[in-house]
């Protein structure tokens, strides 16, 4: 596994690709901070993408599997071919992240003896019958599932009558600027959105409320950072609303520290989330968040504290309240002072690997009999319909 270094254990990530992604920078995030601390790390994805690079550089083993990207689905060759990895490298945990790469996961680790353990990085509304049912065997099959917020563990246990000792809700975190680099901006008001530009993600609505905000203020502009399928339909409906150049189609940033550096609000418009990662650098750098109240948010963004919660798919509202902190910059310092306080204590990188790798050990001590059963928890013709 890309040679064991020093005492430290190996762990294998599956996931479905590297491309552009809060789940795909959480992974890259902890395989460094595991490599850091003296273990080695495999990523094994269908696909790569933009983050092969910046894994590679930090010292983790990137093992593209498929030719094609296996997203919300499970396929069988990627499967197939990870379980062969986990056969010929045999890590000493296997860790799935994302529905592809947790199933994935759940049928190469399967008969192994090798513990999984699954992370969800949100509560998946899109999962229909079939993806819930896949869903239930993988997560019996697994030793222990992180959810990145209580929203996700609360909906695990609950709907799936998961067994909460089983569950662990471990926030995402970040690695934080140092606290000279968080000092706003001058000049006129820029307003972040970062995001991967697909449908839970709500970009619409970020446009039409960055087209109220320009209205009140002419001077501001509009900066979004992450790539996606929807792109060319964004940057049309920006066009027709008239934002021209002032909204910036930046795409997938390696270094997200410039742009927060850049901008006096991020806003969040999600329909769907865990607890999202441009929040926590948000705050890390000192800048307020306008963000909806949904999945983990509210346990990231505290009305009033550090931000301000508005309703989803509500344009008018996300307007006004990024509007009231580009109008009062005292506030706005107040608001990010506080998010700066809140990510030091709740959100770094290093509480959220020292909550992982607790995990981890709990996955890897559980006595055999604890163990779930050692047969196949997806055969690979019926999972496929999934």
């Amino acid at each position: 596994m890309g040679g064991r270094k020093g005492g430290g254990r190996s762990y294998l990530f599956v996931i479905d690709s590297l491309q552009c992604g809060g789940a795909e920078r959480h992974v890259i995030a902890l395989g460094r901070a595991l490599t850091d601390r003296d273990h080695s790390v495999t990523v094994a994805c269908s696909v790569g993408g933009h983050f092969q690079a910046v894994g590679e550089r930090a010292g983790m083993k990137i093992v593209p599997l498929c030719g094609e990207l296996a997203k919300r689905r499970f396929r069988t060759a990627f499967a197939w071919r990870v379980r062969r990895l986990v056969r010929d490298e045999h890590p000493d945990l296997v860790h799935g992240h994302l529905y592809s790469g947790g199933l994935a996961a759940t049928f190469a680790t399967a008969g192994s003896g090798i513990p999984l353990v699954l992370t969800e990085q949100t509560e998946a509304p899109w999962r229909r019958r079939r993806h819930r049912i896949a869903s239930s065997m993988a997560y019996r099959r697994a030793a222990k599932i992180i959810g990145v917020s209580s929203a996700i563990t609360e909906a695990i246990e609950r709907d799936f009558g998961i067994a909460p000792e089983k569950l662990s809700c471990v926030p995402n975190g970040v690695t934080l600027a140092p606290r000279e680099a968080t000092s706003r901006p001058p000049g006129d008001p820029v307003v972040g959105l970062v995001a991967r530009l697909a449908p839970e993600k709500d970009v619409p609505c970020f446009l039409n409320a960055a087209a109220r905000v320009a209205e009140r203020f002419p001077a501001a502009t509009f900066r979004i950072a992450g790539d996606g399928p929807l792109r060319a339909q964004l940057e049309r409906q920006a066009a027709e609303l008239g934002l021209g150049e002032r909204v910036s189609f930046l795409g997938v940033l390696d270094d997200m520290r410039p742009f927060f550096e850049g901008v006096h609000v991020l806003a969040v418009s999600s329909v769907a989330e865990g607890t999202p990662l441009s929040i926590v650098e948000a705050m890390g750098a000192a800048v307020p968040i306008v963000a909806t109240a949904v999945g983990g948010i509210p346990e990231q963004v505290t009305d009033g504290s550090n931000g301000y919660l508005v309703e989803p798919c509500n344009p008018a509202a996300l307007a006004e309240r990024i509007g009231s902190v580009l109008a009062d910059p005292d506030a706005a310092e107040r608001l990010g002072e506080a998010g700066r306080v809140r990510a030091l204590r709740d959100f770094s990188a290093e509480a959220m690997t020292d909550k992982i790798e607790s995990v981890y050990e709990a996955a890897l001590t559980r006595q055999p009999s604890e163990r779930p059963a050692a047969t196949p928890a997806l055969e690979p013709r019926a999972a496929e319909r999934s």
